[in-house]
């Protein structure tokens, strides 16, 4: 679709492949539009690679959360562009910038309080307090425990901010407000809200939401997410390695719980799995579906059909097109056009 959709001065373009770590030449091939056709050419390596796996690799630096790193534009253009993540450490800098709360505001599960912890971690060189919202605003002793946290320069993360009353929230608010000499201005209080779609309203008297995006949100970056998110679970490991069929499904999948089930996800491939190449058939029924749910029920039935053919034929496409009773080129053309990776043409799908 960018290829379909860019603005062809040539015939040739130089196309960055940021998640292969490598680069290909495109020609296109015919006319433009829907109907046009690209031929990728790859270096050796790069073309070995491509073919083989797609790998979501992390270093020591992807550790602290996805990402502040530079992620390059998919078309050729050797222009940057910020992460998504990176926008919300950023906003999170400006919002300090004011006296008193910090609001961050997110949907389940997008990681607002590892974002926050982040912040006061980075700014503060050590580990924030975390306390339930009401508790803070109620418990003199958890209360006495925030203002120690404060002058010792660590910063405060309340979670539960939903669940404040008016009343509540405006106390919080005049605790943060409380000078303090001597306490680094970064060792603020962020509260954590735990809401969907943003739109301010209603919160003119209070500080500007930071909103930490969903995955839905963030589809293009979700290998740099997913290779961030696995460095910090496994620190030391190999990179996770996706067949280009297994990526695809993570990319099409709506992620409902956001992080968190990203990291349920990656934390439920046992060892072998996770040191070796992960393929449609180790991910959860549901999300290998996705990725070709958009076909009829005609093409679903035909697309089993062929993948049935291509298992007893152990792969063979010469003698499942035999089996199918159809020609070898049709059978290509099948495949391209029902969303059958050859990549995993041997693999029956999981339980």
């Amino acid at each position: 679709e960018k290829l379909r959709r860019h603005r062809w001065d040539q015939d040739e373009l130089q196309l960055e492949l940021p998640t292969l770590g490598t680069e290909a030449m495109v020609r296109r091939l015919g006319r433009a539009g829907q109907d046009a056709i690209f031929a990728l050419e790859f270096t050796e390596q790069a073309a070995a690679a491509a073919s083989e796996q797609v790998t979501v690799a992390h270093s020591q630096d992807s550790a602290a959360a996805p990402t502040d790193g530079v992620a390059l534009d998919g078309v050729a253009s050797h222009r940057t562009r910020p992460t998504p993540y990176g926008d919300v450490q950023r906003q999170l800098t400006a919002s300090a910038d004011v006296d008193g709360l910090i609001r961050v505001v997110g949907g389940p599960g997008t990681g607002k309080r590892h974002q926050a912890s982040r912040w006061l971690r980075r700014h503060t060189g050590q580990e924030p307090e975390v306390v339930a919202a009401r508790d803070l605003a109620a418990d003199d002793a958890v209360r006495a425990r925030g203002e120690a946290a404060l002058r010792e320069g660590r910063g405060i993360v309340v979670v539960g901010g939903d669940d404040l009353s008016d009343n509540l929230c405006a106390r919080l608010g005049d605790f943060a407000m409380i000078p303090r000499p001597g306490v680094p201005a970064v060792a603020r209080i962020i509260v954590i809200e735990r809401t969907g779609d943003v739109d301010n309203d209603g919160a003119s008297a209070g500080p500007a939401a930071v909103r930490v995006p969903s995955l839905a949100d963030l589809r293009e970056e979700l290998p740099d997410i997913v290779r961030a998110v696995a460095a910090e679970l496994f620190p030391g490991a190999p990179a996770l390695r996706f067949s280009p069929a297994a990526l695809q499904c993570l990319l099409a999948w709506r992620w409902p719980g956001n992080v968190a089930e990203l990291t349920r996800l990656l934390t439920a491939f046992p060892y072998p799995v996770r040191s070796g190449l992960i393929q449609t058939k180790d991910l959860p029924a549901p999300m290998r579906q996705t990725a070709w749910s958009s076909l009829s029920r005609y093409e679903q039935a035909e697309r089993e059909t062929i993948e049935g053919a291509l298992r007893e034929a152990d792969g063979n496409k010469a003698r499942a097109a035999k089996i199918l009773g159809i020609g070898r080129t049709t059978l290509y053309r099948k495949m391209r056009a029902l969303k059958i990776n050859a990549d995993e043409r041997m693999t029956a799908p999981g339980p």
